[in-house]
């Protein structure tokens, strides 16, 4: 149970620093036993805290993921840099973002399978989830949000944002739902808490 709880805890931090009494909250268990479990992932390396002044009063301790706790979660570098090398072997004339978009197809086929040739954006965020983005699904009228906590190409990313996330990560979306017009709002390269990317006209799917 212990681990269980302090695995959970590293997932509610993907998405943001957090102080122990919101954890507490959010796990339902006491802030002591929160504290307990936070003081030993710091001491693995797994979250560091600072203190951080919210408008008036005290300055707050948050917690946030160290670069050894993000690397906790999954890190598909494998499929992807081998879809990246055969599509620069089928062509090696192209730029290195023709390569990302022809990535982006071939991977996105891969995730579709048998299905239809695309899918709803709420299905999408599911696809991509299941890859290992940790995904969560937004939506107001005309447009559709996808927000990923997780980079499964984190290292990547953090050398090329212009190829990895305004461009594969950005070009697979818009291969999944068949939309031409996705934007990315937020890039955890350019040092946001997560990634965001908006979908106009999103294709309605059943919850």
């Amino acid at each position: 149970m212990f681990l269980d709880t302090k695995e959970r805890i590293l997932e509610l931090l993907l998405g943001g620093k957090k102080s122990a009494l919101t954890l507490s909250e959010e796990l339902g268990i006491r802030e002591s036993a929160v504290r307990a479990h936070l003081e030993a992932l710091r001491s693995g390396g797994l979250v560091l805290s600072s203190l951080v002044r919210l408008g008036r009063g005290r300055p707050k301790k948050l917690y946030g993921l160290t670069e050894k706790g993000l690397e906790r979660f999954p890190r598909r570098y494998d499929e992807v840099l081998e879809l990246l090398v055969r599509e620069i072997e089928s062509d090696d004339a192209g730029r290195a973002s023709r390569y990302m978009k022809g990535v982006a197809k071939r991977l996105a086929r891969e995730l579709l399978g048998e299905r239809a040739t695309t899918v709803g954006v709420k299905e999408a965020a599911d696809l991509l989830n299941n890859l290992g983005f940790h995904t969560s699904y937004s939506e107001t009228d005309g447009e559709a949000t996808i927000t990923s906590a997780n980079c499964i190409l984190r290292r990547l990313a953090l050398k090329h944002p212009t190829q990895v996330c305004s461009g594969l990560h950005t070009w697979l979306i818009e291969e999944l739902t068949g939309k031409g017009s996705v934007k990315l709002e937020r890039c955890m390269a350019y040092g946001d808490e997560v990634c965001v990317h908006t979908v106009p006209f999103p294709n309605r799917v059943a919850n």
